[in-house]
């Protein structure tokens, strides 16, 4: 999505993950009603423990170019992408809960009065934390993710990976179903 992403550590010596925007790269299609970048503008809003949970965002300026930023909490864990490459394929036992939750998250993320669409679940955007002894799936990077209201005039479809996406995305236009569609 044009972002940097770094692992970095807070003035107590505590995991975050610095995603790295150069503004003059962005898309349109990456800004709220409010001008902010709509990653942030969505992030802000959410709280549950199955999606990345925003620490603080801002802008800043390097080598005389306007970047945004925002940090996140760091999942302790792997991709399912990565996971897929290690071990191939999965037992189904396994997958089966992780699928439920990602599920539920969704369903969370389409409870707001203006439905929050995330537009890219893929295995890279999957993260699964084992912090606790237990995989929990947790929901990434949300540069593509926008409320329904939008999504008939923000949509693009260029950063999303084809082989995740639902046959309406094809045509620009995107629906709460399209992210049950990528789980599937």
């Amino acid at each position: 999505d044009g972002a940097e992403i770094y692992r970095i550590k807070d003035k107590s010596g505590r995991l975050l993950r610095l995603k790295l925007f150069q503004v003059k790269s962005l898309s349109p299609f990456r800004f709220s009603a409010d001008k902010e970048l709509n990653e942030i503008h969505i992030l802000q809003q959410l709280n549950n423990d199955n999606i990345i949970k925003l620490e603080g965002s801002g802008e800043t300026i390097i080598n005389g170019e306007r970047y945004f930023f925002l940090v996140t909490n760091f999942v302790s864990g792997e991709s399912c992408l990565d996971r897929l490459k290690r071990q191939g394929r999965l037992n189904p036992y396994a997958v089966i809960p992780i699928i439920i939750e990602l599920l539920e998250t969704i369903e969370y993320l389409q409870s707001f009065d203006d439905p929050i669409i995330h537009n890219d679940i893929t295995p890279e955007n999957v993260y699964l934390n084992y912090q606790d002894k237990k995989e929990i799936p947790v929901l990434t990077n949300f540069s593509s993710a926008l409320h329904f209201s939008r999504s008939t005039k923000y949509f693009s479809n260029q950063l999303l990976n084809p082989l995740y996406m639902a046959p309406e995305q094809f045509n620009n236009l995107t629906l709460p179903q399209s992210d049950l569609f990528s789980v599937g």
